[in-house]
């Protein structure tokens, strides 16, 4: 290798070092595990999720739920009336069987109705009050009541089920 050859060598070494070293590092305490965002972007907003919290996806992945279709049918048809603005808003939790609706006013500026199977109701009530500023999972924007977003969750029911049938029924 001729001495021009050795020289760059030697210049480019330093410059990828000091690059490795300006690199930010995020350190994470051993027992947060980050949010996962539904969008794909990175979100400098990202908070960190408390180990309790991230049990409580695990129970909720670990759950069978017996009156799946209920609940989908139930998801598609408030959507169905919020969007035609036939859908009569009442606040609180009303027991259907076997789902549970339940009214929220505000979650992340918008108003929510959650359905909510009953075998995940306990759940849900948990992460409700553990995450007061955070979406439970997949929710669909659906139209606006009284001026203000309104969107329908359809809680601990897989998220392909409920796209297949919101697709299904156009």
């Amino acid at each position: 290798m001729g001495k021009r050859a050795q020289d760059r060598v030697r210049a480019k070494k330093p410059a990828r070092k000091a690059a490795a070293e300006k690199k930010p590092v995020k350190k994470i305490l051993r027992k947060e595990v980050p949010i996962i965002r539904t969008t794909g972007k990175s979100d400098p907003r990202a908070v960190y999720r408390k180990p309790e919290t991230s049990q409580m996806w695990q129970r909720l992945g670990s759950i069978k739920i017996s009156g799946k279709d209920e609940c989908i049918d139930a998801f598609v048809r408030i959507m169905r009336e919020v969007e035609n603005g036939s859908y009569a808003l009442q606040p609180g939790e009303q027991d259907k069987g076997k789902y549970v609706l339940v009214h929220e006013q505000e979650r992340q500026g918008s108003m929510f109705v959650h359905v909510v199977p009953k075998e995940a109701y306990k759940i849900f009530q948990e992460m409700r009050r553990q995450m007061p500023d955070s979406f439970l999972g997949f929710s669909v924007l659906c139209g606006r009541v009284a001026g203000r977003p309104l969107r329908v969750s359809c809680f601990a029911v897989p998220t392909s089920e409920i796209t297949r049938a919101i697709i299904g029924r156009k």
